[in-house]
């Protein structure tokens, strides 16, 4: 943050510095040199980092472009795939709502596999705040809840685990 504080500062200062030359000199043939020549420097001033920005990291073998090795960092991977199951829970918590059960808590426990599809090994549905709309009071719900579940998902019923 240092570093682009102190860039801003440069440009802002070659700026200040161009507008209190152009106001002191008198219009002319040299003025008009001396503001392209700041013209010029302010446009280094402002390109100047970039090169550091990029690195060149990029190497050019035979004509081409090769680019530089990159890592994965794991931790963000199952940090963004935990995300990724929190939200298909709440989707199944959803779905459950709109089917009449409120209340109901969803876990979800799977992986994604390298090409982004999600292996479920089990779903765990608490049912201990669970408040059933008056209408669907005479219905089963363990089966209303293994049907959502495996039609939401994409599971087999005996993948749904039900905690009272």
């Amino acid at each position: 943050m240092n570093a682009i504080s102190a860039w801003i500062m440069s440009i802002l200062g070659i700026v200040i510095i161009g507008t209190l030359i152009d106001l002191i000199l008198p219009s002319g043939r040299i003025s008009k040199y001396i503001k392209s020549i700041f013209a010029t420097v302010t446009v280094l001033v402002i390109v100047t980092p970039i090169p550091s920005l990029i690195k060149n990291n990029f190497n050019v073998e035979n004509g081409n472009l090769i680019a530089p090795e990159f890592t994965l960092d794991e931790n963000y991977i199952a940090f963004a795939d935990g995300i990724k199951m929190r939200y298909l829970a709440k989707g199944v918590e959803e779905k459950l709502a709109e089917d009449g059960l409120r209340g109901v808590s969803v876990e979800i426990d799977g992986k994604f596999d390298n090409n982004n599809s999600l292996i479920i090994n089990f779903v765990k549905v608490n049912l201990q705040n669970l408040v059933i709309d008056e209408d669907k009071q005479h219905i089963n719900k363990y089966e209303l809840i293994r049907d959502s579940v495996t039609k939401y998902l994409n599971v087999e019923k005996g993948a749904v685990i039900i905690n009272e």
